[in-house]
């Protein structure tokens, strides 16, 4: 599978930011059909609830990268950790190196 898929503009559109986003949109469908089906009306705060999740969940991601994996180089940069620069966090591949 190849790191980008398109670009629009000079933006790369990433196999991963795409997959993350499908996993969350299938999640949040599935969870949404299953709570429906019940029948105690906790449906109508599914949408609510995954994008409260989601934007944790990226959060969390973000900061498990910056400590567990780049911290020797955050440490000293710490006003960077919630930068969106040319390789912004949420469209970073999927692969660490090691290090």
């Amino acid at each position: 599978m190849h790191q980008y898929l398109f670009f629009i503009g000079d933006f790369p559109i990433r196999a991963y930011g795409v997959m993350l986003a499908l996993a969350i949109i299938s999640g949040a469908s599935v969870a949404y059909f299953l709570l429906k089906k019940d029948g105690r009306g906790w449906h109508e705060h599914i949408v609510d609830f995954s994008i409260t999740v989601a934007i944790a969940g990226l959060i969390g991601a973000r900061l498990w990268d910056v400590f567990f994996f780049d911290w020797h180089y955050y440490g000293n940069h710490l006003l960077e950790i919630p930068s969106y620069g040319k390789e912004a966090w949420l469209f970073k591949e999927a692969s660490y190196s090691v290090h």
